[in-house]
């Protein structure tokens, strides 16, 4: 891949040509084409249904503030913060299962957890339409982010194992962006549920928001139930491939970094993810996405009603934002994807949050505050994506990528137990705070993805010149050293590979 070279650490049986370098060049045995075939019969099977379960993921999560402004305050005689107790209490949860879900994922397989999650989180999302007061709902939001905690992880590190670092982000964002439409098309679901006439027996009817949290569980019960036919968990067991697909489709993977498919989660590769600079700017990156995404999903609806709106007029008046902010989000992922690049894309989707922030904060005018929320909803949200999948390219092993993409997630998840007291009731309808901390915190997010781009350039130049070779000299048995361009024993050489993984020498981070 450019200076970068992404022929990291070559696959075992492969033929390598001397290039005069430090880094070999893998020469596969298949053609452009058919690799090509192969990666469009993984997409047309798994995409689609990741995205739609995805959708409903985040619907499940965020449609409590469509219910807020139908009549759930009223009815449970929420007060004071307790609304936003009940944000809070999913996100302590949720975060506590990042990691854990991730390495279950590695454990059992995306065939088997990923299912699991869809149907827990929305049995529980049906129960709450059944609520009676602040405890039941607490109880119900807790549960909610049990199941639902690690979802993001797990999905953004089942897709690292179907493919290549290049063709990874955008096949994320796809699916991650809908957190973006599920803010707007949650609005017209909410508005279309809401209305649905009261049902259900004396005791317990079911009526505005009830309906919203009843039919929105039951439909990703019921796609949670159909991922279980669906879904599999390493591209060997692909049974819409045939022999030699599924040969292309597992070691095109190992032209990026060697792969052990078995390879159990240890000690060493917790430690490998949580200290390695890289992923920590990431996830500091992606915690400042997070608190933008998270409030605004929870919050849009309450500041447009604030704007002077009705209840059904702010359900519908979210969509355009994040439709935009989901569009937004699929080209800059796509054009990452095809110039190689992350940090230069998340650049100028902060720069749109702190435009957008800013006019929130400063304008009076309710046309000028609409018009920046178009810039609020398509910044910071769009680029979590990049900064997720950036940090989950550029560590080698599927064993550190799970537990990558958990700590990443962690730290948004913290971002997000501060998105739930960004916008409170008392600061209506100016919500001067809740705009001036994300304003902040895009901000922020500039600083960082500028750093991520001067560190990564720094790494990849020091270990082409050759001062990171020391790391194979120390791991090898005796003291006797290799250079980064090979040597030594072939058995020994993949021991290192495996053991060094994105510490290798020869792998270059993108940039």
């Amino acid at each position: 891949m450019g200076e970068t070279n992404e022929d990291v650490l070559p696959p075992k049986g492969a033929e390598e040509a001397s290039t005069g370098s430090s880094v070999g060049a893998v020469v596969p045995d298949w053609t452009e084409e058919e690799e090509r075939a192969v990666r469009r019969k993984i997409d047309w099977h798994l995409i689609p249904l990741l995205t739609v379960l995805y959708l409903f993921c985040f619907l499940d999560r965020a449609n409590i503030g469509n219910a807020y402004i139908e009549g759930l305050k009223e009815d449970l005689k929420l007060r004071d913060h307790q609304f936003n107790w009940a944000l809070t209490i999913f996100f302590v949860v949720f975060g506590l299962c990042d990691i854990p879900s991730s390495i279950l994922l590695k454990r059992l397989g995306g065939a088997i957890w990923i299912p699991f999650l869809f149907i827990g989180f929305g049995l529980i999302s049906l129960c709450t339409a059944f609520v009676r007061n602040y405890t039941d709902l607490m109880l119900a939001r807790a549960f909610l982010g049990g199941f639902e905690g690690g979802v993001i992880p797990c999905f953004a590190f089942y897709l690292s194992l179907f493919y290549r670092r290049t063709e990874h982000l955008f096949r994320v964002s796809i699916f991650i962006a809908t957190t973006m439409m599920a803010g707007g098309f949650g609005g017209l679901l909410a508005s279309g549920f809401s209305n649905i006439p009261s049902w259900g027996v004396d005791s317990m009817r079911i009526h505005t928001w009830r309906n919203i949290f009843f039919f929105e569980g039951l439909i990703t019960m019921l796609l949670g139930i159909g991922a279980i036919f669906f879904l599999v968990s390493t591209p060997m067991q692909c049974k819409f491939l045939d022999e030699r697909e599924r040969y292309i489709a597992t070691e095109r993977l190992l032209l990026d970094h060697r792969i052990d498919w078995m390879e159990p989660v240890e000690r060493r590769h917790v430690k490998a993810a949580i200290c390695n600079i890289h992923t920590t700017i990431c996830a500091v990156g992606f915690m400042c996405s997070a608190l933008t995404l998270n409030s605004l999903a929870f919050s849009m609806p309450a500041i447009l009603r604030n704007l002077g709106w009705t209840s059904t007029k702010a359900q519908l008046m979210t969509v355009p934002p994040f439709v935009f902010g989901w569009l937004t989000a699929i080209v800059f992922a796509f054009f990452s994807d095809r110039m190689r690049r992350r940090g230069v894309f998340i650049v100028p989707l902060a720069l749109f949050g702190v435009v957008g922030f800013s006019v929130l904060v400063s304008s009076p005018s309710v046309k000028y505050k609409y018009m920046a929320m178009f810039f609020a909803a398509s910044g910071l949200p769009s680029a979590g994506i990049i900064y997720l999948c950036w940090g989950l390219n550029n560590v080698a092993s599927p064993a550190v990528r799970a537990v990558a993409g958990g700590y990443i997630t962690v730290l948004g998840t913290f971002a997000a137990l501060t998105a739930t007291w960004t916008y409170l009731p008392e600061n209506a309808p100016s919500y001067t705070q809740g705009h001036a901390v994300n304003l902040a915190v895009s901000a922020l997010s500039v600083a960082t993805a500028l750093t991520g781009i001067a560190y990564v350039h720094y790494e990849n130049g020091a270990r082409s010149k050759g001062r990171r070779d020391g790391r194979l000299e120390k791991e090898l048995d005796g003291g006797e050293g290799v250079g980064a361009g090979g040597g030594g024993g072939g058995a020994e050489r993949e021991r290192l590979e495996l053991l060094l993984g994105h510490r290798h020498p020869r792998f270059r981070y993108i940039p």
